[in-house]
């Protein structure tokens, strides 16, 4: 019914492209040629599926890397803030545990020093007084503990 080149319309006559699905000048429907032509298209909307598809995936990966970039830096914030937290606390812990003065013969030097601290400063020898803080404070106390030691050290 035809070349490989051309067919002839069983309708009109007249020659066409065999894969056309109809002919060009009376509208005949040529099976084959539709059925050809159908494929044709369904095969470019596979392909443009499957770009699209390509796009969506591409896309998906690109949010899944921008958001995994955030976390992990919000992870690394976090870290370093709890990292400084332990370290002072750590850093604190040392300092009260491994402070070169034992606070219980500072609370005996206290009991047996202040009340003649307040002796003094209520009988007003500030000389003597001024004098005493200093040595003590020199040799380590806290003498800033004493009760009247703010009053006296702002007059």
């Amino acid at each position: 019914m035809g070349t490989e080149a051309g067919r002839k319309c069983p309708k009109c006559g007249a020659v066409y492209i065999w894969t056309e699905a109809k002919c060009p000048y009376c509208g005949y429907i040529h099976e084959t040629g539709a059925e050809q032509k159908f494929f044709r298209k369904l095969e470019d909307t596979r392909q443009c599926l499957d770009r699209v598809d390509d796009a969506v995936r591409e896309d998906y990966r690109n949010e899944i890397r921008k958001n995994s970039r955030a976390i992990i830096k919000r992870v690394i914030i976090v870290a370093a803030v709890i990292a400084g937290i332990a370290g002072l606390f750590a850093w604190s812990e040392y300092r009260l545990f491994h402070d070169s003065r034992d606070y219980s013969k500072e609370m005996v030097w206290e009991h047996e020093h202040f009340p003649e601290l307040d002796s003094l400063y209520e009988e007003g020898k500030y000389e003597e007084l001024d004098r005493l803080l200093n040595e003590y404070g020199a040799e380590g106390h806290d003498v800033w503990d004493w009760k009247y030691y703010d009053e006296f050290s702002n007059s």
